[in-house]
This record gives C-alpha cells, sequence and structure tokens, in this order.
C-alpha cells in the first residue's frame, strides 16, 4: 500500500504542477491552522516511507489561524519534503519548525524544512527554483520548485534554500519561506 500511495501523491503532483504551468494561478484563501497542515503532510509522507529511516521533528511555535491557500500550501511542503528524503537516500532527520517572525514591521509566519545527510552546493542552489532544472535526481522533472516559488510569491512571501557542509557527516539543506499573516482574503494576487 505504502508503494501504491506514493504513486499516487506523486502523479497527482506531477498533474496539478503541470496544469500550474499554464494558466494563471488564483488563490482560494481560507483561515488554516498551519500546525493542521504540517501535520496533514507528516502524516501521509509517513504513510509511504516504507522501511526508509527518516525521522520527522515538528515544532510549531505559532497558534493563530492565518489566511492561506491550504492545498497548495500542502503541495509546497509535500513538495520540499520529498526532496528530502531523496536527497537523504533514506535516512536521517527531517526537522519542521513553524515560527512567527517580524521583518520590516510586518508579521510572518515563517516555515524552516530542513533535513542532514545531504548537501546542495552554492552554485545549484541559485537554480534549484527555476523551470526545469534538476540535480542528480532519479525522479524529478524541475518543476516542484519552481511552482513551489510561484505559489509562495502568490501569497506575498518569499522562499529559498540554504545549505551548509562541514564534513560528510554534519551537512544539512534547509528550505525556508515566510508568508505576511495579514494576507488578505479579498487581497488573491493573479
Amino acid at each position: 500500500m505504502p508503494i501504491i500511495k506514493e504513486a499516487i501523491i506523486s502523479v497527482e503532483s506531477l498533474i496539478n504542477d503541470t496544469l500550474d504551468l499554464g494558466k494563471k494561478i488564483t488563490l482560494e484563501l481560507t483561515k488554516e491552522d498551519p500546525i493542521e497542515i504540517m501535520n496533514i503532510v507528516v502524516e501521509e509522507i509517513k504513510c509511504t516511507l516504507n522501511h526508509k529511516n527518516i525521522n520527522f521533528i515538528p515544532i510549531c511555535n505559532f497558534s493563530e489561524k492565518i489566511n492561506i491557500d491550504k492545498y497548495r500550501i500542502i503541495r509546497v511542503i509535500r513538495n520540499i519534503i520529498h526532496n528530502a528524503i531523496e536527497a537523504m537516500k533514506g535516512s536521517g532527520t527531517i526537522n519542521i519548525l513553524i515560527d512567527k517572525i517580524f521583518i520590516n514591521n510586518k508579521n510572518f509566519i515563517e516555515f524552516r524544512i530542513k533535513n542532514e545527510n545531504s548537501y546542495i552546493k552554492e552554485e545549484i542552489i541559485s537554480k534549484i527554483f527555476d523551470l526545469y532544472y534538476t540535480s542528480n535526481k532519479r525522479e524529478g522533472n524541475g518543476l516542484g520548485l519552481y511552482i513551489s516559488k510561484n505559489i509562495i510569491e502568490l501569497h506575498n512571501g518569499k522562499i529559498w534554500c540554504e545549505s551548509k557542509k562541514i564534513n560528510n557527516e554534519n551537512q544539512y539543506v534547509e528550505f525556508i519561506f515566510i508568508i505576511p499573516i495579514d494576507l488578505e482574503i479579498s487581497s488573491n494576487p493573479t
């Protein structure tokens, strides 16, 4: 069953990403609980791990509901975590932190998804959000992170990646995205 679920999720993501390439995306903003969204994705992915030694450490320091397009944010988080699992080669820890931050007199919700056992070179980081760019992946078409960036930007947010390698045992990749907490439902950017 986990293999079938993973295949369905993979095909569904590819179809949604491909469909989103050819149209203007209109967000369907609703008041959502970020903890619930994080739990949905983590539980869904745990069901598909199939003997992989992946541990999740979710931490949420945020208790407010915010206006977001729930299913598109789920796609972003799912995409980042699937990429992390593939890069970690089936073993390691994924830390997920949700917090409230303050930048330039504005409140943002910040999602940080960090995995160990992988590293992305700086010259590759500058390309990973480009359309059709892939690097050392068995699966992938170069759409996931490109679409994820578009989704976050439609939320008037920002997404980026950081990676550090001290030695082969001490390395990580972290994707961070922020979304304004006061995003108005009536201000759906297209």
